[in-house]
């Protein structure tokens, strides 16, 4: 009995230890097939599969970028034919724009300086005056297209007179003499070389003498020095033709001839005796209207 329990025992440890050495080796051999097979085929396919995968998309990146670089270029090309054309466009309304400007420009400008010599006749206190005067004047014209010419002139100069009333003189007295006059008129000739106008004026002009003192005996006052003193101020009405010679773009010769009738005079005479501080002035007052005077100037005339 004894016999059979052991015998069985060996049985069963042989069966338990022939059981462990055949369970064994499997796990180690799949362990090592794992750890010597997988770990030598995974890196070396993986990167010759990522290296053409990559490869891959550079070829195709290199085949699409062309075509947009291309797209580019002509996208740049026609963007630049835009921007060019507006900046022609802009140089052609600013050239046309100031084609406009001169051209709706309407007037043409001009001012001269002339050398004016009226000869005067005034009518006063029932007495005829007459002066011939020397003047500078200064002369401003604007001629429109249309041929409407606005006029404006002064003018100071000397004054002179072979007899004033009241004053028993032999010879010619001097004085002072100026002019302010404005008119408007039309331009029968408006080009580059010729300007020929005609004007209708108004003007306003002022003489004024003052005579040497001489001594003589007041008969109430004694020894005394006596002057006289002359003034005249007159509206004058009249026309002036006037023509302008072009000798380049900006400076010509000009003429003038005019008429005015003198419609009123206002004269102012005065005798002033003086002795020591003392003066007395004995006053005379008179009007009159007429007579006449001729007005021939000539000078430079520039366009401004």
């Amino acid at each position: 009995m004894k016999k059979m329990i052991f015998c069985a025992a060996a049985i069963c440890c042989s069966a338990l230890f022939a059981q462990e050495a055949a369970v064994a080796p499997v796990p180690v051999a799949n362990t090592d097939s794992v750890q010597t097979v997988a770990p030598a085929e995974t890196p070396v396919a993986a990167p010759a599969a990522e290296a053409a995968n990559a490869a891959a998309p550079v070829a195709d990146t290199a085949k699409v970028a062309a075509p947009a670089v291309e797209t580019a270029k002509v996208d740049t090309v026609k963007a630049a034919e835009p921007v060019a054309a507006p900046v022609a466009e802009v140089a052609q309304v600013e050239d046309t724009a100031k084609v406009a400007e001169a051209d709706t420009s309407k007037w043409s400008k001009f001012v001269g300086v002339s050398l004016t010599v009226p000869f005067e006749s005034y009518k006063a206190g029932g007495k005829k005056i007459n002066f011939i005067n020397y003047e500078v004047s200064a002369t401003y014209v604007g001629v429109c297209r249309c041929g409407f010419t606005p006029k404006a002139s002064i003018s100071a100069g000397i004054a002179t007179a072979k007899k004033i009333p009241f004053y028993p003189s032999k010879g010619w007295q001097v004085g002072s003499f100026s002019t302010f006059e404005v008119g408007a008129g039309y331009s029968f000739v408006n080009s580059e070389k010729l300007l020929l106008s005609g004007f209708a004026v108004v003007g306003f002009e002022y003489a004024n003498f003052i005579t040497e003192s001489k001594k003589m005996k007041h008969s109430e006052l004694g020894n005394v020095d006596r002057d006289y003193l002359e003034s005249f101020s007159s509206l004058t009405l009249g026309g002036d033709v006037m023509a302008r010679f072009a000798l380049n773009e900006s400076v010509g010769l000009f003429v003038s001839v005019g008429g005015r009738w003198v419609a009123y005079t206002d004269a102012e005479s005065a005798v002033r005796y003086t002795k020591d501080d003392y003066t007395r002035t004995e006053n005379i007052h008179d009007d009159g209207v007429g007579y006449f005077s001729i007005v021939p100037s000539f000078g430079v005339m520039w366009k401004i």
